[in-house]
């Protein structure tokens, strides 16, 4: 697994708590902590430190669409699961990378 911990940001986090992607609610953000070992991540842009935020949840178990930089990308409901994220950000992380 990908991790953060020896990531430096501009601002710190508090009262963070780790969540995956599929427990985000909609329009809510949180920035990516540790990823799976799986080659599409990088591909779909998905790095520790991105802050990303749920756009949509879509029915039937159907994908979710998730936000980052500008750009919306799918991921599966098992993908989601796997990529764990931290909550409850101060008013911006800003990233250095």
């Amino acid at each position: 697994m990908t991790t953060i911990k020896d990531k430096p940001l501009s601002k710190t986090l508090t009262a963070s708590k780790t969540i995956t992607v599929d427990d985000l609610l909609p329009q809510q953000k949180a920035w990516i902590k540790e990823l799976p070992n799986n080659p599409l991540m990088p591909c779909l842009g998905l790095r520790p430190g991105k802050t990303v935020q749920m756009v949509t949840r879509q029915k039937f178990g159907g994908p979710l669409v998730i936000r980052m930089n500008g750009r919306s990308v799918a991921v599966s409901r098992s993908l989601a699961r796997q990529i764990k994220l931290e909550s409850d950000l101060t008013s911006e992380v800003m990233e250095t990378n």
